[in-house]
């Protein structure tokens, strides 16, 4: 793993809770992974996991977590469960989740043979999209809706980075400096940003993540919670996530969004226009 294995188990975790993070997780595989990966997987967990659950303010249920030892078989799991097939397929994928209805233990799959080229800073922010992920939908419960598509990648992306600023890994502001750049490209290119209504569900983000290039369409997404978390701060987005979930009736999910962070999309759509055009820079 380029010899960054060392360094994971060197990070210091500032202000961040890490009690009991090893009974949230277990590697399923232990025994026949590759040692290192499962070192280097553990040392991320173990971070990334209380992290997320503090943010969010939640205890964390079980994930079970399997090491696919070559990106074949990551594909073939996930194929297995009907989880992002398409994205396995490509080969780009490092991790994914899997949530099932019929069990108490959320999945989470990795790929030894995609870890082995990353970095250290790679490897923790892969957990961590990964762990997310799951979190948020282990706060809506097994009976939820999607909601705001752009908002839950945002969320992850943004939440990844400061995982990676408060672990000394890379600083938020040269996160906010990438994306910057993204979006100021797009400004070059004479094209307008894109907006909360084209990113609101899966269709819509797919279309513009082709249409924009991936490293434009996750700036644009990541700029929106960045933005979000500034105006309505990091407590509000449990509440929304944990509203997803219902029982017998569907949640409105505009409605939720302005009970969550107090103003409305199209309010919030107004003032990121303003804060695009001011970050593209």
């Amino acid at each position: 793993m380029r010899g960054t294995i060392g360094l994971l188990l060197a990070v210091m975790v500032v202000a961040i809770p890490t009690a009991s993070a090893e009974e949230t997780y277990v590697i399923v595989n232990r025994g026949q992974a590759d040692p290192p990966i499962v070192q280097a997987t553990g040392d991320a967990l173990q971070r990334c996991i209380p992290f997320y659950a503090h943010a969010l303010n939640m205890t964390p249920e079980k994930i079970d977590v399997y090491l696919a030892p070559s990106r074949q078989a990551f594909a073939q799991a996930l194929q297995t469960r009907g989880s992002y097939p398409a994205a396995a397929a490509a080969g780009w994928a490092n991790t994914a989740h899997v949530v099932p209805s019929n069990s108490n233990a959320s999945l989470l799959f990795v790929s030894e043979e995609a870890m082995r080229d990353l970095t250290t800073q790679q490897v923790v922010e892969s957990i961590c999209i990964g762990v997310g992920t799951i979190l948020e939908r282990q706060l809506g419960g097994a009976r939820r809706v999607s909601g705001h598509h752009w908002l839950r990648q945002g969320y992850s992306a943004f939440m990844a980075a400061s995982a990676l600023d408060a672990f000394k890994l890379r600083s938020l502001a040269a996160t906010r400096d990438n994306v910057s750049r993204a979006l100021a490209q797009i400004r070059r290119e004479n094209r307008p940003f894109p907006t909360l209504a084209a990113t609101r569900t899966l269709d819509g983000w797919q279309k513009v993540f082709q249409d924009y290039g991936a490293t434009e369409a996750e700036a644009f997404v990541f700029a929106a919670v960045d933005l979000l978390t500034s105006k309505s701060g990091p407590q509000a987005f449990g509440p929304y996530f944990k509203g997803l979930g219902y029982r017998d009736r569907l949640p409105n999910i505009d409605d939720l969004f302005q009970t969550a962070f107090t103003l409305s999309l199209d309010q919030f759509q107004a003032e990121l226009d303003t804060y695009l055009a001011a970050q593209a820079k």
